[in-house]
């Protein structure tokens, strides 16, 4: 199984698993295992996540003004893209340090 390096001490640490639930830059994140120090997805993943989530965005008013809208896609556009961007952070983003004051 492949592992990800910590950005604090450089070891290969986070599974692919523990790097998909490591939260954004305003997140607590995930504690390395060998320094115990919070990681999270950078400013590269969070922009990516903006960008899709824009984007899924006016496809739901496209969808919610025109003739005939369909709830249940706009749904499941909504949760898919949720879904699939926490699979592309997680492999294909590194991590970074934690910004935040109160976690270290």
């Amino acid at each position: 199984m492949k592992k990800y390096k910590c950005p604090y001490c450089g070891k290969r640490t986070f599974s692919v698993w523990r790097k998909l639930i490591t939260g954004g830059m305003a997140s607590k994140g995930r504690a390395c295992p060998e320094c115990g120090r919070h990681a999270v997805h950078g400013m590269k993943a969070n922009i990516f996540r903006i960008v899709i989530m824009a984007a899924v965005l006016v496809f739901i008013m496209i969808n919610y003004f025109s003739s005939s809208p369909d709830m249940y896609l706009c749904m499941g556009v909504f949760a898919g893209s949720l879904i699939l961007c926490h699979i592309i952070c997680a492999l294909f983003f590194g991590l970074e340090e934690n910004n935040r004051k109160d976690v270290r």
